[in-house]
């Protein structure tokens, strides 16, 4: 029996099978980074504090060696912060509040979807961030928030939002539509004390 003969494509072919194969690396390389990804956030489980912040050191990492990463990155991010708090808790919900800013800073391509629907915030900094949608229904923001210069391109979604402490808009774009229930712009800033309840279907 004669041995096989090795393939051999034509050179336009031989480019596409090419193409064709980065393309199938790329995609399972990315699939496995997801991978890695939901199981690292499983740390955020954990009852002890400091597994809880080294699992948010580990997302951080992985967040930004793929852009898809930062949109899962984030709404991880935004899960964790939708839960109620918890006892020594708040080192690690600041330590998430960073991270998912920083997902945000980073201009992706695809805006990143925020989801903070009933969480429980402390001195929020989103200056600077580009958001594909802020849903924001029953959150508390408490201390400071800082949405200078942050640009909303989707939807923003304050309904019965409070602010119990200084809020900064200055400069903000929203330029998608607003949610409903909620105001299509943020409360009016106030220069100290904090700001009254966001009253719904209200604008600035």
């Amino acid at each position: 029996m004669p041995p096989e003969r090795p393939l051999r494509f034509p050179a336009p072919h031989l480019d596409e099978y090419r193409l064709d194969f980065a393309r199938e690396r790329r995609a399972a390389a990315g699939r496995l980074l997801e991978h890695r990804v939901r199981r690292v956030a499983r740390g955020l489980r954990s009852r002890r504090p400091h597994a809880r912040l080294d699992a948010v050191r580990a997302l951080r990492h992985l967040a930004f060696l793929r852009e898809p990463l930062l949109r899962v990155v984030a709404a991880i991010g935004c899960e964790y912060l939708r839960r109620p708090p918890v006892d020594a808790d708040e080192p690690v919900r600041a330590a998430v509040q960073h991270l998912v800013a920083d997902c945000c800073r980073t201009r992706p391509a695809s805006p990143v979807l925020l989801d903070l629907t009933g969480a429980t915030l402390l001195d929020l900094d989103l200056a600077g961030c580009v958001i594909r949608d802020l849903h924001c229904p029953g959150a508390r923001f408490l201390g400071r928030t800082d949405l200078s210069y942050a640009e909303v391109t989707g939807t923003t979604d304050l309904g019965g939002a409070r602010f119990t402490g200084d809020a900064v808009f200055s400069d903000v774009r929203l330029r998608g539509t607003p949610g409903s229930p909620g105001p299509s712009s943020p409360p009016r800033p106030t220069s100290a004390g904090p700001t009254s309840p966001v009253p719904p279907g209200s604008t600035a």
